[in-house]
Protein backbone atom coordinates (compact mmCIF):
# COMPACT_ATOMS: atom_id res chain seq x y z
CA UNK A 1 0.00 0.00 0.00
CA UNK A 2 1.17 3.59 -0.90
CA UNK A 3 -0.98 6.24 0.96
CA UNK A 4 -0.90 9.54 0.25
CA UNK A 5 1.19 11.39 2.81
CA UNK A 6 -1.04 14.34 2.68
CA UNK A 7 -4.91 12.40 2.54
CA UNK A 8 -4.24 9.14 3.59
CA UNK A 9 -5.75 8.29 0.53
CA UNK A 10 -4.39 4.91 -1.15
CA UNK A 11 -2.17 6.13 -3.85
CA UNK A 12 -1.54 1.88 -5.40
CA UNK A 13 -1.89 -1.23 -4.29
CA UNK A 14 -1.58 -4.63 -4.52
CA UNK A 15 -3.73 -7.49 -3.60
CA UNK A 16 -7.21 -9.16 -3.25
CA UNK A 17 -10.56 -8.02 -3.55
CA UNK A 18 -11.07 -8.88 0.29
CA UNK A 19 -8.31 -6.10 0.75
CA UNK A 20 -6.33 -3.43 -0.94
CA UNK A 21 -3.33 -3.90 1.19
CA UNK A 22 -1.21 -6.96 0.94
CA UNK A 23 2.00 -7.56 3.40
CA UNK A 24 3.35 -10.86 2.67
CA UNK A 25 3.09 -13.63 5.65
CA UNK A 26 0.51 -11.69 7.20
CA UNK A 27 -2.80 -12.58 7.63
CA UNK A 28 -6.19 -11.20 5.93
CA UNK A 29 -7.09 -10.05 9.33
CA UNK A 30 -3.53 -8.09 10.22
CA UNK A 31 -3.53 -6.69 6.32
CA UNK A 32 -7.16 -4.96 7.15
CA UNK A 33 -6.00 -3.86 10.51
CA UNK A 34 -2.83 -2.20 9.08
CA UNK A 35 -5.28 -0.41 5.99
CA UNK A 36 -8.09 0.64 8.63
CA UNK A 37 -4.81 2.14 10.29
CA UNK A 38 -3.67 4.16 7.87
CA UNK A 39 -7.04 5.25 6.65
CA UNK A 40 -8.22 6.13 10.37
CA UNK A 41 -4.72 8.32 10.75
CA UNK A 42 -4.74 9.42 7.27
CA UNK A 43 -8.18 10.92 7.43
CA UNK A 44 -6.81 14.57 8.32
CA UNK A 45 -3.40 14.11 7.04
CA UNK A 46 -0.71 11.38 8.06
CA UNK A 47 1.98 13.52 10.33
CA UNK A 48 5.46 11.66 10.89
CA UNK A 49 3.75 10.52 14.85
CA UNK A 50 0.92 8.42 12.23
CA UNK A 51 3.79 7.00 10.02
CA UNK A 52 5.66 6.22 12.86
CA UNK A 53 2.44 4.21 14.36
CA UNK A 54 1.59 2.24 11.39
CA UNK A 55 5.19 1.67 11.08
CA UNK A 56 5.30 0.12 14.51
CA UNK A 57 2.18 -1.74 14.00
CA UNK A 58 3.88 -3.24 10.84
CA UNK A 59 6.98 -4.23 12.97
CA UNK A 60 4.98 -5.56 15.54
CA UNK A 61 3.13 -8.22 13.27
CA UNK A 62 6.39 -8.74 11.57
CA UNK A 63 7.85 -10.06 14.47
CA UNK A 64 5.50 -12.93 14.57
CA UNK A 65 5.43 -13.86 10.95
CA UNK A 66 8.00 -17.37 10.39
CA UNK A 67 11.32 -16.03 8.67
CA UNK A 68 10.13 -18.34 5.60
CA UNK A 69 6.78 -16.32 5.00
CA UNK A 70 9.13 -13.03 5.04
CA UNK A 71 10.59 -12.02 1.80
CA UNK A 72 14.34 -11.28 1.59
CA UNK A 73 14.55 -8.73 -1.14
CA UNK A 74 18.46 -8.35 -0.17
CA UNK A 75 18.89 -11.60 -0.74
CA UNK A 76 18.89 -11.23 -4.73
CA UNK A 77 17.24 -14.57 -6.80
CA UNK A 78 16.99 -17.81 -5.04
CA UNK A 79 16.49 -21.25 -7.04
CA UNK A 80 16.76 -22.86 -3.85
CA UNK A 81 19.76 -25.18 -2.40
CA UNK A 82 21.50 -27.26 -5.10
CA UNK A 83 23.09 -29.74 -4.13
CA UNK A 84 22.21 -33.55 -4.26
CA UNK A 85 20.05 -34.90 -6.61
CA UNK A 86 18.92 -31.27 -7.58
CA UNK A 87 22.63 -30.95 -8.82
CA UNK A 88 23.01 -34.25 -10.36
CA UNK A 89 19.70 -33.25 -12.00
CA UNK A 90 21.48 -30.22 -13.41
CA UNK A 91 24.42 -31.43 -14.28
CA UNK A 92 22.92 -34.20 -16.45
CA UNK A 93 20.84 -31.63 -18.17
CA UNK A 94 23.44 -29.60 -19.01
CA UNK A 95 25.91 -32.71 -20.43
CA UNK A 96 22.91 -33.61 -22.56
CA UNK A 97 22.44 -30.28 -23.98
CA UNK A 98 26.12 -30.16 -24.72
CA UNK A 99 26.35 -33.60 -26.51
CA UNK A 100 23.19 -32.66 -28.51
CA UNK A 101 24.57 -29.12 -29.68
CA UNK A 102 28.00 -30.82 -30.37
CA UNK A 103 26.20 -33.89 -32.64
CA UNK A 104 24.43 -31.23 -34.72
CA UNK A 105 27.94 -29.27 -35.11
CA UNK A 106 29.41 -31.97 -36.48
CA UNK A 107 26.85 -33.22 -38.79
CA UNK A 108 26.65 -29.29 -39.66
CA UNK A 109 30.45 -29.60 -40.45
Amino acid sequence: MHPDEATGQVLACTGSAESTVTFPGFTYAQNDEVEALARNLGADRLSEADQDRIQQRIDDIVATVPSSARPHHDEGVSLGPLWGAGLAWAGGAVLIVGLVGAVVLVRRS
